[in-house]
């Protein structure tokens, strides 16, 4: 039996403030983690096949990554995927949530109550931790299997039409870990697969979400944005009528590449506030006319550990989404 999810994805974004990822019809692209890699058309290449099982990834260390870039990464991250029709198209990359190792934290979020099932604002957050805090959440992590290093998988989408699902990241000094868990929310009979670990990770999502909810938590504005561009083609099934973009520059003269699509990061300074709220507003399906053109894209603010392209697209290695849609069943 196929079973909807939309309705699911619908009260669980309400509850928690929450969204998902690309859709399948937009489908990401990475390479097993690493921190570095291509930042060109010319440079990309054909990213190598992963494994049949995979459940190995290289520790953060390999590759050209500096200890530098190592240590900017987050140690624990939240973010949230899409297998089929979900009501939020969250932006590819966007982390939920990100802790680092010095104890602050980012938060990105959409925006205020009247957000719609289409619709809304991303807004971004920061706040401190202590040591004690930090520590706790390093050992909640440890708790529900971020540990170890490798990609896994706590769950499966077979027999699903739609849904999303939370990815969790965790760093361990140089080596790397993600959990993807499909269709976690209150309510689950936690049927997707070991019924522990999914309640476990449950609890955890809802720790790392209520941060947000925190009275230190505060508003903060982000270094910069970063839009996605592709062909109008990638913006699905909710296509929108196309708008005027608002940037000085034409979408086709961004040259760097983040999977499969165009990439450019516009400093905070260099921003207008047409092209804040074009970057920052939420709309499913979302396409824009540039030079004679219509090109599907998706916007949102940097995370701290993002200051270019290459790092938006290292993230995304790292976060393995190839790998991790060959475990949980996603289709492609």
């Amino acid at each position: 039996m196929i079973r909807s999810r939309a309705a699911g994805v619908a009260l669980t974004a309400l509850a928690l403030a929450t969204a998902c990822g690309r859709g399948v019809d937009g489908a990401r692209t990475a390479a097993s983690p690493t921190i570095s890699g291509a930042t060109s058309r010319a440079e990309l290449g054909s990213p190598p096949a992963p494994s049949e099982t995979a459940i190995s990834s290289p520790p953060a260390t390999s590759g050209t990554g500096s200890t530098r870039e190592l240590d900017s990464l987050p140690i624990l991250a939240l973010e949230y995927d899409c297998y089929g029709a979900c009501v939020y198209l969250w932006p590819l990359g966007l982390s939920e949530v990100a802790v680092y190792a010095d104890g602050s934290v980012a938060i990105a979020r959409d925006g205020p109550p009247e957000a719609t099932a289409t619709s809304g604002a991303i807004r971004t957050y920061s706040l401190k931790l202590t040591d004690k805090e930090v520590e706790s959440l390093r050992t909640a992590a440890h708790d529900v299997g971020l540990q170890g290093g490798g990609v896994h998988a706590a769950g499966t989408t077979a027999n699903t039409a739609d849904g999303g699902g939370s990815i969790f990241f965790g760093r361990d000094g140089g080596l790397v870990t993600v959990i993807e868990a499909p269709f976690l929310w209150d309510g689950e009979d936690f049927s997707h697969g070991d019924r522990k670990q999914r309640a476990a990770l449950l609890s955890f999502q809802k720790q790392l979400a209520s941060l947000e909810k925190r009275s230190d938590a505060k508003p903060v504005a982000p270094d910069g944005y970063v839009a996605l561009i592709g062909p109008a083609e990638d913006a699905g099934i909710g296509r929108t009528d196309p708008k005027p973009w608002p940037g000085p520059n034409a979408l086709a003269s961004y040259q760097d590449v983040v999977g499969s699509r165009r990439c450019a990061v516009i400093p905070a300074a260099d921003a207008t506030p047409a092209m804040v709220d074009a970057l920052t507003t939420l709309t499913y399906g979302a396409t824009y006319t540039s030079q004679g053109a219509t090109w599907s894209v998706e916007g949102r603010p940097l995370m701290p550990h993002q200051k270019t392209c290459a790092d938006v697209a290292s993230w995304q290695r790292l976060l393995a989404a190839d790998e991790r849609a060959k475990l949980v069943g996603a289709r492609k």
